[in-house]
């Protein structure tokens, strides 16, 4: 019988192998997500949007597409919801209440075009992937664009940078996205 002793140098020597592998398997998706983003229209959002979701997959460049995209997909969600709870306050004027609408649905198939996208970009469709996130940032700018033709209205600060969030973010996925050509 071998004694217990003599296991543990082969235990230590295989944790230490196991930890050193997992930090250099950091580092190079660090660099990897830093070099990708590079290629972006705003690098530095690029960054921190991957960085914040402990979910996203950094391995490869797919990832990292699917992990921005379900970030706009939150926003225009989120967004969408806050517009159908303002159709439901009372003594709204009526030009509002029908921006408002607009805007519910205008973010609600931005919603739906990103998750559209995704399905696309699990199966390897890019140029489908790329037309839904397009898709998505002209309807996310539909909604400012009626609130402010419409006379009277000023448009939120706080949906001002929503869009813009939205819009960015659609600019990252298309950066992204044009790796995988």
């Amino acid at each position: 019988m071998v004694p217990a002793s003599s296991f543990l140098p082969l235990f230590f020597s295989s944790l230490t192998y196991l930890l050193l592998h997992q930090f250099s398997l950091v580092a190079s998706d660090e660099d990897f997500i830093i070099k990708t983003c590079q290629s972006t229209q705003y690098p530095e959002l690029c960054i921190s949007t991957i960085k914040s979701d402990p979910l996203s997959n950094t391995s490869n460049t797919k990832g990292l597409a699917a992990t921005v995209i379900r970030k706009a997909a939150d926003s225009t969600s989120a967004t969408s919801l806050y517009f159908l709870n303002l159709q439901f306050k009372k003594g709204v004027d009526p030009a509002f209440q029908q921006v408002v609408r607009l805007c519910s649905a205008t973010y609600a198939n931005a919603s739906k075009a990103l998750d559209e996208s995704s399905k696309a970009l699990r199966i390897l469709q890019y140029n489908l992937a790329r037309l839904e996130v397009n898709a998505a940032r002209l309807y996310n700018k539909d909604c400012g664009d009626a609130s402010r033709e419409t006379p009277g209205l000023k448009y939120p600060t706080m949906l001002v940078g929503r869009e813009a969030l939205v819009d960015n973010l659609c600019h990252i996925v298309s950066g992204i996205l044009n790796r995988l050509f």
